[in-house]
């Protein structure tokens, strides 16, 4: 992801049990590193890998006795040099309904977050901690064939990492875990651009946001939610007009901030726009 999405355990609650798990389809394996020089993340290898696979991991990390509470605030650090996150993505199809997972497992910390989308929207479920299976989760990631997400001699910190402030998460590309995600209460209407609307264009503009501790938005772009906040692919004219005018607009609204506990704390949100002619 360009940026880390906050996420709560109470935003948009999916059941997921390990019957479902084991209906997982195009499960891919990648582990992101982050670059001092470019200032980003890129990922250093990928594989791919079965049902059965998921399922181990599942029974490790997602374990009832590490499922950590909404009322739990936790970020994991997208640019610590020793930190080796992995995102395991898979799919889920159910009649009609096309569910997208993300598991990403944050070694450094021995944290876990599952996002998951169901249709359209973007979410997220929970949190859990398996520090102490961190050395039977690098063996499963070791098994999978192909390329290897993690390397042979790797080691969980000894030491246990130095808590993280979650008062500049948002700016240091971290995963965070807040107790409350921002709401808004300002909202201004986008106008709609007289090309998209010549042409009949119609569209929701999920516009990745960065609301502030004092409840601003700080920056904001066109997100696309499986992966992150990321710019679109190529667009037409109208669809660029659409992304541009809720971007525009998105940027003079103003939130109740997220909070880390009773603290207010800047994150990363997704909020859509809808385009619909009358």
């Amino acid at each position: 992801m360009g940026a880390a999405l906050a996420t709560t355990g109470r935003a948009n609650p999916v059941a997921f049990d390990r019957r479902r798990i084991l209906e997982a389809r195009a499960i891919k394996i990648e582990r992101r590193v982050w670059n001092p020089g470019t200032q980003g993340f890129h990922t250093a290898s990928s594989a791919r890998a079965g049902q059965g696979w998921l399922a181990r991991v599942w029974d490790v990390v997602l374990r009832d006795d590490n499922l950590l509470s909404d009322s739990t605030c936790v970020v994991a650090c997208g640019r610590c040099l020793d930190q080796v996150s992995v995102d395991v993505s898979f799919d889920l199809v159910h009649g009609l309904l096309l569910t997208h997972g993300l598991l990403v497992l944050h070694m450094r910390e021995g944290l876990a977050f599952l996002h998951v989308w169901e249709g359209p929207s973007f979410g997220s479920l929970r949190a859990w901690r398996f520090a102490e299976s961190s050395e039977v989760v690098a063996g499963l990631l070791r098994e999978v064939k192909g390329v290897k997400p993690l390397e042979a001699g790797w080691r969980r910190p000894l030491a246990e990492p130095e808590p993280l402030s979650p008062d500049s998460a948002a700016y240091r590309d971290d995963d965070l875990l807040v107790t409350g995600l921002p709401e808004a209460v300002e909202k201004v209407a986008p106008d709609y651009p007289p090309q998209a609307r010549d042409a009949g264009v119609e569209r929701v503009v999920n516009v990745g946001t960065l609301v502030a501790a004092d409840g601003s938005v700080v920056a904001a772009r066109v997100a696309e939610p499986r992966h992150g906040i990321l710019e679109t692919a190529v667009q037409s004219a109208g669809q660029r007009a659409l992304s541009e005018a809720a971007v525009d607009a998105v940027r003079r609204w103003r939130f109740k901030p997220a909070t880390c506990g009773s603290t207010p704390v800047a994150v990363w949100v997704v909020v859509p726009v809808r385009f619909k002619l009358q």
